[in-house]
């Protein structure tokens, strides 16, 4: 119902209040704005990284996100290797993966669930994945964070 009303981006900020069990302390950062996380104010390379934060479930192709950004894909590539010194599949997948283990930290789903939720088509191919990223399994993240 939420999606219906103000689309699917708010509604999965919606779920993802819901999915935070860790409260943090009074202390801690606060997420920044897009431009600060990740030390770029290109705006179609903004556009482009809001986007793959918004359909971290269903990642889109280098394609579809050039012309969201109204770039050419040679050109979408340079900016990410220009502005993040990753390409674009890295950072997509970095993305993914970070948001893959705040959901293994906070929330009672499954590494499977966490996977499919991630974008990934495989429990296999996300761990993985997470393993090569983080230096850990799934397994390991979700022992030190056990779901409530």
């Amino acid at each position: 119902m939420i999606s219906q009303r103000m689309g699917a981006h708010f509604a999965r900020r919606v779920s993802d209040w819901y999915l935070h069990t860790a409260v943090a302390e009074p202390g801690a950062p606060q997420r920044g704005s897009i431009a600060e996380r990740y030390g770029t104010h290109h705006p179609a390379l903004l556009t482009v990284l809001e986007k793959m934060e918004a359909t971290i479930e269903n990642p889109l192709d280098r394609n579809t996100m050039a012309k969201l950004a109204r770039t050419s894909i040679r050109h979408l590539d340079r900016l990410f290797a220009d502005q993040l010194g990753a390409s674009f599949l890295e950072t997509y997948r970095a993305i993914r993966l970070d948001h893959a283990r705040r959901l293994l930290e906070q929330s009672p789903l499954s590494i499977a669930e966490v996977a499919f939720a991630t974008g990934f088509s495989s429990a296999g191919h996300f761990s993985g994945s997470f393993k090569a990223h983080f230096g850990k399994t799934p397994g390991t993240v979700r022992q030190r964070f056990p779901a409530n």
